[in-house]
């Protein structure tokens, strides 16, 4: 009998075992890269420069040129307590460790089946997207980090708290907007009966998101605001990011069914792997209120790639994917029900799936931009 007892909690401790190793690993993995290999994207020199110019002129707002500000102080203040640009880099890879661990605890707090939180917490260490950023200087893995602690906090009803990251988050990039655009919309319509009865029961929310969404829109609006009184008219920041967007997507165009297909199918498919498919399973039971955050800012970022407004990148799905890999883990544990043989190979090859992925990802994006 104690030999049998034994047998289980090892068992039991074979994936919270490989969850600690693989992320260790991965860490690791982006220490080297860090190490051997220059910036991965473009735009974060960018960030850098006009970070360090912040550091003079701190109040020039025409120096964000087409960005938000909210990332650049973020590196001012880093750049001020004497990091450099390989420094920031490091921080990201370090970064996408505690990604991994708040998600682990924020899908601890709500799941049904006890390998959900380290199963999300394991696809999220080796996710493409994730790990490529992660020796990035760009802004999206701090971004990601806002969304979800936002996510978590709309959960557990700390909607003062939520309304604070989100403003944060609509303060680093633009398609917190969406997210600020839709949790306003799904708490204004809890409060007219006619239309939050047509929200699906499992996707209704509290009418406090309206408080949430509150505090975004101020900081929103009194960004426009700034930007107006420094430039002399509005939305001028807005107008020259779309110019350039929609010029640069007729110059990259690869036909129109292949565009079409791009951003919504063909570019989630290559970022995910089967870790798409089992998060379309397990979302349904996987959703809360705090998921009309990253829904706000899938909608925002298909309709900006619709209308020619967003290039398409990659990046792009790096705060959306803790959500897939949480939606995911959820869709193994459905799938796997009572078949804990099924769950651990649906589990490997998932986990090999995405890592297999990354090393995909990575070696096309420095081929890509050789």
């Amino acid at each position: 009998m104690r030999g049998s007892v034994e047998s289980l909690r090892e068992r039991r401790l074979i994936l919270p075992a490989a969850v600690v190793f693989v992320t260790g690993m991965a860490w690791w993995g982006r220490v080297c890269a860090i190490a051997r290999l220059p910036e991965p994207d473009p735009d974060a020199f960018a960030h850098l420069a006009i970070a360090k110019r912040l550091l003079v002129h701190p109040w020039q707002l025409n120096l964000h040129w087409v960005w938000l500000p909210g990332y650049h102080y973020y590196l001012g203040v880093l750049f001020r307590l004497g990091a450099g640009a390989e420094v920031v880099r490091s921080i990201n890879a370090a970064l996408v460790v505690a990604l991994s661990l708040l998600l682990f605890g924020y899908a601890k707090a709500r799941a049904t089946h006890p390998a959900v939180p380290w199963l999300s917490a394991l696809f999220c260490a080796v996710a493409p997207i994730v790990n490529l950023l992660g020796i990035s200087a760009q802004q999206e893995t701090l971004f990601a980090i806002v969304v979800i602690a936002c996510a978590w906090a709309i959960d557990a009803r700390r909607f003062w708290l939520a309304g604070l990251l989100l403003t944060i988050a609509a303060m680093i990039r633009y398609e917190a907007w969406g997210a600020a655009g839709l949790v306003a919309a799904v708490g204004a319509a809890q409060w007219l009966p006619a239309l939050g009865l047509r929200i699906p029961p499992f996707a209704r929310a509290p009418k406090a998101l309206v408080v949430v969404a509150a505090p975004a829109w101020v900081a929103i609006f009194g960004w426009l605001f700034l930007q107006r009184v420094a430039s002399g008219k509005w939305f001028g920041s807005l107008g020259e990011l779309y110019r350039f967007t929609s010029g640069q997507r007729a110059v990259l165009s690869r036909g129109a069914l292949v565009d079409a297909l791009w951003f919504p199918i063909l570019l989630p498919s290559f970022l995910f792997g089967l870790a798409l498919p089992l998060a379309l399973i397990g979302v349904r039971r996987a959703f809360r209120p705090g998921f009309w955050v990253p829904a706000g800012i899938g909608a925002f970022l298909l309709l900006s790639y619709l209308s020619k407004g967003s290039l398409g990148s990659g990046r792009y799905f790096d705060a959306l994917a803790p959500f897939v890999c949480l939606c995911a883990a959820q869709g193994i544990s459905e799938l796997a029900a009572r078949r804990s043989l099924s769950l651990a190979w649906l589990s490997a090859l998932t986990t090999l799936c995405l890592a297999a992925l990354s090393v995909c990802v990575v070696a096309w994006t420095f081929h890509f931009h050789r």
